[in-house]
């Protein structure tokens, strides 16, 4: 059985560990795969999520309010006190991925955000361990996300995956870590149609792989 719990923690230990030994150019820097908000602004985000999370403060989730108000209401706020928020919810978050209705959203932002964060910084890659499961999760997600008469079967390192119903349209195959910042809007569609297809895809072969919305420019990470 996977641990949710564990990888959400393992994230959060490793996100704050880098932010304790961030300087004020780190936290000022730019995060290219969240164009609006700088390394401080991320980590405000993580914990406004844990916050209201934890709390139910859900109102408008995961809508653009939302975010930018728990963003808001931290980003001025010593980078220290918004890790010492987030850790005081992590027994609670943690205890609530290890039930039957696990949010696993949760655990899909930190990983998603602790790779944000590592290439704004120019860190290496987060653990295998830690994206792995998320990958194979969205995989056979993501189908609920989007409805076409037809299928897109998508292939990564020896995973296999249909979105959609019907005939086959198109099949795709990734680098499995491609694909996962992929599935999240970390990629372009130039980058993304760079992946190996059977045919030459169409916009709406890329539209069923995504989450969110795909970047503009091109994201080349480590």
């Amino acid at each position: 059985m996977l641990m949710y719990d564990v990888i959400y923690s393992g994230a959060r230990q490793r996100i704050t560990a880098i932010a304790r030994t961030l300087d004020d150019e780190q936290l000022g820097r730019a995060v290219a795969a969240c164009p609006e908000w700088t390394v401080r602004a991320l980590i405000a985000h993580l914990c406004g999520v844990a916050h209201d999370a934890a709390t139910g403060r859900l109102d408008g989730a995961p809508g653009t309010e939302w975010t930018e108000r728990h963003v808001g209401e931290r980003l001025d706020r010593p980078v220290e006190e918004n890790l010492a928020e987030w850790a005081g919810f992590s027994e609670k978050l943690e205890r609530g991925l290890r039930s039957k209705k696990a949010q696993l959203q949760l655990v899909h932002d930190i990983t998603q955000h602790e790779a944000d964060l590592r290439s704004a910084l120019g860190l290496e890659r987060l653990p295998e361990a830690a994206w792995r499961p998320m990958l194979e999760h969205i995989g056979g997600a993501v189908g609920h996300y989007h409805e076409q008469p037809w299928a897109l079967v998508v292939r990564a390192d020896g995973s296999e995956w249909r979105i959609g119903d019907g005939e086959p349209a198109a099949t795709v195959e990734a680098e499995p870590f491609e694909l996962w910042r992929g599935f999240f809007g970390r990629r372009s569609p130039e980058q993304m149609r760079a992946w190996a297809w059977d045919r030459t895809p169409d916009a709406e072969h890329l539209d069923a792989i995504l989450v969110f919305p795909a970047r503009s420019d091109a994201l080349v990470e480590n």
